[in-house]
């Protein structure tokens, strides 16, 4: 991966998805999903994803990458340093995420909570299957068909063109990211 991650928001971000469940709980799956669309449907509106995080491509469907490594890391009980942030946050049972602490709410705009909400009320009532199925649209099926049965990363993009952006969107978010390269 070759961007920084924000690791505030991100474990922000998680465990306001995992506030909203009953049971302070989630799946992995319904997890990447929610922040997937969260962050598909925020590409779309505003030019720039609610965690900047890169999504790959895998059988099931998009997953977090950064993400998803730490919390296999979390599983397995092989602490490395990217994992130190979420000890205290989040405790990892096999395949559920389990929140220990409330989210710091600073780390959320109003955008990002709108769009998590978004995507925690459409994925609500799915079951694996169905977010499954949701998840392979376009932006998927492009990354999935460069390397089939192998992670490739997801354009964000593509993810903003699924999303419904224009493609002025697309241009000016093309145009930021080549600023951002040159000035780094």
């Amino acid at each position: 991966m070759n961007k920084a991650i924000d690791i505030d928001k991100l474990r922000a971000v998680v465990l306001y998805v995992i506030s909203k469940y009953p049971a302070r709980e989630v799946d992995f799956h319904l997890l990447f999903k929610i922040m997937y669309f969260a962050d598909m449907e925020h590409l779309a509106v505003y030019g720039r994803s609610v965690i900047i995080e890169d999504y790959s491509a895998i059988t099931y469907g998009p997953v977090p990458s950064y993400f998803f490594d730490v919390l296999k890391k979390m599983r397995n009980h092989s602490f490395e340093a990217e994992v130190e942030p979420f000890i205290k946050a989040l405790k990892v049972k096999n395949e559920i995420i389990i929140a220990l602490q409330a989210p710091d709410m600073e780390e959320l705009s109003n955008s990002d909570i709108d769009c998590l909400d978004f995507a925690i009320e459409k994925l609500r009532t799915t079951n694996f299957d169905e977010r499954t199925e949701l998840s392979h649209g376009l932006a998927y099926i492009i990354a999935w068909n460069k390397t089939k049965n192998n992670s490739y990363p997801i354009s964000k993009y593509d993810m903003a063109r699924e999303g419904g952006a224009s493609e002025e969107l697309i241009e000016e978010m093309k145009e930021i990211d080549i600023l951002c390269s040159k000035l780094a």
